[in-house]
């Protein structure tokens, strides 16, 4: 209150109400430790703040236009909104857990730039269907990827 920032707290999970705020421009961003936020296009998300007032964030247009690019040696060309949702889905989050044992950032990462090596939609899409079916659950996996669609701030 004393600098004129207004606090909504949510009782449990937050990510839909978040969205939603961003939506209206209620919000600028969110205050919170999920990463998952960032993977429904959240702009900002405070992760944690110091005394002195510094302050460690993920900035969703930082993400999507050069760090993941980079990461995935496409340095110029930004991952878009439905890639970064699958990046999230193959990481594992609220939606869906991890992969298979052994299916960790590395080899979640590895996979995503095998995917963003395809030239055609029908080839990603071929892609993504070997992979659900490696998944050991992959309704669940499928439900993740449409429950992201649907409630995704962008």
């Amino acid at each position: 209150r004393r600098n004129n920032y207004t606090v909504i707290c949510a009782p449990f999970e937050a990510d839909h109400q978040f969205v939603a705020l961003q939506n209206q421009d209620i919000i600028d961003g969110a205050w919170s430790v999920d990463t998952d936020l960032v993977g429904q296009g959240i702009k900002r998300v405070i992760k944690s703040m110091t005394k002195e007032g510094k302050i460690k964030a993920m900035m969703y247009h930082l993400l999507i236009n050069h760090t993941l690019p980079k990461h995935f040696g496409r340095p110029n060309i930004p991952i878009n909104q439905e890639d970064l949702r699958l990046f999230c889905c193959m990481l594992g989050n609220d939606y869906v857990r991890k992969g298979k044992k052994g299916e960790g950032p590395v080899r979640c990462s590895e996979r995503m730039k095998q995917y963003l090596s395809k030239n055609s939609a029908e080839e990603k899409r071929q892609y993504i269907s070997g992979y659900q079916q490696e998944h050991d659950t992959p309704q669940k996996f499928g439900k993740a990827l449409f429950a992201w669609q649907h409630a995704s701030a962008y």
